[in-house]
């Protein structure tokens, strides 16, 4: 469960910094300080997320869908958003609502990605980000969870 956690940390991240390289270096990386499951379907986590850049990323909406063998498994939204202000270290705490048709395929999730197996996992993401001033939808498909993971995710 808490590395499912940090993919969707690494993706939420991932969507604040794909239109300005410059912001995504001096963002992060983020620590995580608490997770709570609220209810069946919801997660709550608090982190801290440093931002040394100069403008403040705000990310309005963003959805994470996650694939095995092109097979839909699950969903996973943010709610209420994600504001990281510019030049400080940030308390955040980022609520996702967390859904799958099969209650299996969470369970097939979780365990391929607690055995590291991500070979057939990816995923496709849709988010609205507000970088400054600058707004734009990012969105993307069948981007392999491996890729994500070893770009963003910090290894133990």
């Amino acid at each position: 469960m808490r590395l499912l956690l940090h993919i969707l940390l690494a993706t939420l991240l991932l969507l604040g910094g794909v239109g300005c390289s410059g912001v995504s270096r001096r963002i992060g990386p983020p620590t995580i300080e608490q997770i709570e499951r609220l209810g069946s379907s919801g997660v709550e986590i608090s982190l801290l997320i440093p931002n040394r850049s100069g403008k403040r990323l705000t990310i309005h909406e963003a959805k994470i869908y996650f694939y095995y063998k092109g097979t839909p498994l699950a969903t996973a939204e943010l709610r209420g958003g994600a504001q990281i202000e510019k030049k400080s270290d940030n308390h955040l705490t980022t609520r996702w609502k967390v859904e799958a048709d099969d209650p299996a395929a969470l369970l097939l999730l979780e365990k391929r990605i607690s055995e590291s197996n991500f070979e057939a996992l990816s995923i496709d993401y849709r988010a609205q980000v507000q970088i400054g001033a600058m707004k734009k939808t990012f969105s993307a498909e069948q981007v392999p969870l491996c890729e994500i993971l070893y770009n963003f995710v910090p290894t133990k």
